[in-house]
């Protein structure tokens, strides 16, 4: 577990601000992760803002590997702990600035606004790494809990579907290679 009195200042700061994230407005109630309609009303904003000054911006698509089985062999109640301690992991892995979206069921995008691709896959690695090592038996005896994720550097003029759709399809390619893994997105032809 998290050990309160070995963590530093600026990092109980940090879990502070992760809290209050977890506890505003537009946030999906299980999770506290923002929900779908942040990506209509947000994220096109965002998309401006970060062409207009050439900067990079990248998307992860999170999922968590066999989902439907730890709902169906531990419980909903079972999933429902998961994804809320999937949310978690998730924001302690990025930066307070990087939204997270509850894209649906149990999965998760997270954008990385000034991240490169190279950048936002070492973060996807470490967030991976972090799933596959959490103590989940102290949620479910027996449970284990990994990620497969996809990750896209969004090109100059992309339309927000396409980007995701190109994080998406890099996301089911490291499932069919075997789950529990990051992959980039093929580049647009």
């Amino acid at each position: 577990g998290l050990r309160l009195d070995l963590l530093s200042e600026d990092e109980l700061r940090h879990l502070a601000r992760v809290v209050a994230r977890l506890e505003s407005a537009n946030r999906d109630a299980l999770t506290g992760l923002l929900n779908r309609a942040w990506m209509d009303e947000e994220l096109p904003a965002l998309v401006e803002r970060y062409d207009r000054a050439e900067l990079p911006l990248t998307c992860a698509f999170v999922d968590v590997d066999h989902f439907k089985k730890v709902n169906d062999t531990f419980s909903h109640a079972v999933g429902d702990e998961v994804l809320s301690a999937i949310a978690r992991l998730l924001m302690l892995g990025v930066r307070d600035a990087d939204p997270c979206v509850r894209y649906g069921g149990e999965e998760i995008l997270l954008f990385l606004p000034g991240s490169d691709e190279a950048d936002a896959i070492d973060a996807s690695e470490r967030i991976r790494a972090n799933i596959a090592a959490h103590d989940w038996g102290r949620t479910a005896p027996g449970l284990a809990v990994t990620a497969s994720i996809g990750v896209a550097e969004r090109v100059a003029g992309e339309s927000v579907r396409d980007w995701v759709d190109r994080a998406d399809a890099a996301l089911y390619a490291a499932k069919r290679a075997g789950r529990n893994r990051v992959f980039r997105a093929e580049r647009p032809s």
